[in-house]
């Protein structure tokens, strides 16, 4: 098991947010990996806004340092933009 779904199944069994409810909680799911992460987690939530970036095929604006919800709900807006 890699690290990432290590983080998550602990996440999901501890924490209120389940796996397919983080597009529409980011908020809890970043103050939950904050919580278990500490600072580290600022690296792992930029990490996962640019791999949602890069999967959705949109150009991430490093830039434009947004928070992780917002940063998640932008890349959600842009994809159903692009997708109509």
């Amino acid at each position: 098991m890699e690290f990432g779904e290590a983080v998550l199944r602990f996440l999901e069994l501890t924490g209120p947010v389940k796996r397919d409810e983080i597009a529409d909680k980011p908020e809890v799911f970043a103050s939950e990996l904050k919580s278990l992460l500490g600072d580290g987690a600022k690296i792992i939530l930029e990490r996962i806004v640019k791999n949602l970036y890069s999967t959705l095929n949109l150009e991430y604006e490093e830039t434009a340092r947004k928070s992780f919800p917002e940063s998640i709900r932008d890349a959600l807006k842009k994809y159903r933009e692009k997708t109509e």
